[in-house]
């Protein structure tokens, strides 16, 4: 019997590419179809909230440009300003 050579299969890499390939189409259709509700887009896709959620994190979806101040946070300059009157001895 004659051997057959194959190339070698990195399973693991190429399970990697095809999540890779998967996620990147459905970044596609959470970023190009805001009517689509979670709901409908897992019933559409078979994937859960958990999928979705991986997704919208790993390509940067629906992420706040910036973000809340932090509470009590002052104009910028009444912050120094404010400490120089907390340091400055009482007269009087």
């Amino acid at each position: 019997m004659e051997r057959i050579n194959l190339p070698e299969i990195n399973l693991k890499e190429r399970l990697q590419q095809a999540r890779l390939s998967f996620d990147s189409e459905l970044a596609e259709v959470l970023r190009g179809r805001h009517d689509l509700n979670h709901a409908q887009v897992k019933k559409k896709f078979g994937v859960s909230e958990k999928v979705i959620r991986r997704v919208l994190k790993q390509f940067n979806i629906g992420a706040r440009k910036g973000g809340a101040k932090p509470k009590g946070a002052l104009e910028p300059g009444s912050m120094r300003k404010h400490k120089r009157e907390a340091n400055t001895p009482k007269r009087g």
